[in-house]
């Protein structure tokens, strides 16, 4: 966007002036900087998704109800 808005401006516009471009350049490297450092987009986290291994489903507890075969009834 900045470049685009530099080429398109005239000859004694402000967008052309190398002061101004060094700034702009160093204020959208800070603000890109904050971003990052918020980690509010979870791209990070999905990357890791993607790369680590899904962990294994638990094994059922030995003491669990729904899991424990029962003997037989006595007839």
């Amino acid at each position: 966007m900045r470049n685009s808005t530099r080429e398109m401006a005239g000859e004694d516009s402000i967008f052309k002036d190398e002061v101004n471009q060094d700034m702009l350049d160093m204020a959208d490297n800070l603000v890109a900087d904050s971003l990052a450092n918020r980690h509010a987009f979870g791209v990070a986290d999905a990357i890791l998704r993607q790369l680590l291994p899904a962990a294994p489903a638990p094994a059922p507890h030995p003491g669990n109800i729904a899991t424990e075969k029962k003997p037989p009834a006595a007839a």
